[in-house]
């Protein structure tokens, strides 16, 4: 009989696990930095908004297979599990960030958030018009947080062109301050329903 090794195996585990975290972290991208909630019973997900509305959504599988032959064992290194690990974690993240922008497509159509350039370039009106038709949160010193830009890679470079070239115009730049200011009068008034409620 061979002799089982169980603490380190569990040890082996631990550290393929968090490999695997890591791996799949660097693959989400900007979807990395949004907070996540285990839910560990139940078939369905449901969100209340604030105006009532409500969005149930049944939890989709994201799946990746590793897979080591017999012949890939006699010559396998730490870097080549690595790598295995890197693979799958990579096709998990995909899985996942499709299925989030579609349920993001999906939700913004059905709120009327979405705007459309109508097929012209991007353009600061543009840009103005999208951030009047989100929430935003402010920090305790009141500047804006939690906003990300997610664009298409083809399309990323003319929309940074334009926001940076953009501030220099001193209406663009008067325009930006007073939705800023809106939306962190908007932001504290949300504030104050949400902490009079709980």
């Amino acid at each position: 009989m061979l002799p089982d090794f169980l603490k380190v195996k569990e040890k082996l585990q631990k550290m393929l696990d968090y490999q695997m975290r890591q791996a799949h972290l660097s693959h989400m991208g900007p979807l990395a930095n949004i907070a996540v909630a285990m839910v560990f019973e139940g078939n369905k997900t449901v969100l209340i908004r604030e105006d009532g509305s409500v969005d149930e959504q049944s939890p989709e599988t994201a799946i990746a297979d590793i897979e080591i032959t017999s012949a890939e064992v006699e010559e396998m290194r730490p870097e080549m599990v690595l790598d295995k690990i890197n693979n799958a974690a990579q096709k998990i993240a995909e899985q996942q960030a499709r299925t989030f922008y579609r349920q993001i497509d999906k939700s913004a159509k059905e709120d009327g958030t979405v705007v459309s350039s109508g097929g012209e370039p991007f353009s600061m009106d543009l840009h103005f018009e999208m951030l009047e038709k989100i929430d935003i949160d402010f920090d305790e010193e009141g500047n804006p947080e939690g906003v990300a830009f997610v664009a298409h890679p083809n399309m990323f470079s003319s929309i940074s062109d334009v926001l940076s070239q953009a501030f220099a115009d001193p209406d663009n730049d008067r325009r930006y301050k007073e939705i800023m200011e809106r939306k962190r009068e908007e932001f504290h008034v949300r504030e104050s329903n949400r902490k009079l409620v709980g």
